[in-house]
């Protein structure tokens, strides 16, 4: 459900180092903000807004994937 290299804090992020992130990207306030966003589109992609951060995903062969985190500036 992640498409790698994930883009985090400005820089690419490997499947290896995304276990040491994933409980604070997709706490239970998150999870739950994601389960109820509305998203929107930026270009291809589509963001979801939680609690401070954007959640991007972009589609692929597979689906959609999440593919980046930002802050909500």
């Amino acid at each position: 459900m992640t498409r790698f290299p994930l883009m985090f804090a400005g820089a690419p992020l490997g499947a290896d180092r995304f276990e040491t992130l994933w409980m604070g990207l997709f706490n239970p306030l998150n999870r739950a903000c994601l389960a109820k966003a509305k998203p929107v589109a930026e270009g291809e992609a589509m963001e979801a807004f939680c609690n401070g951060t954007i959640f991007l995903f972009a589609r692929d062969a597979k689906g959609w994937r999440f593919t980046e985190i930002g802050a909500d500036d």
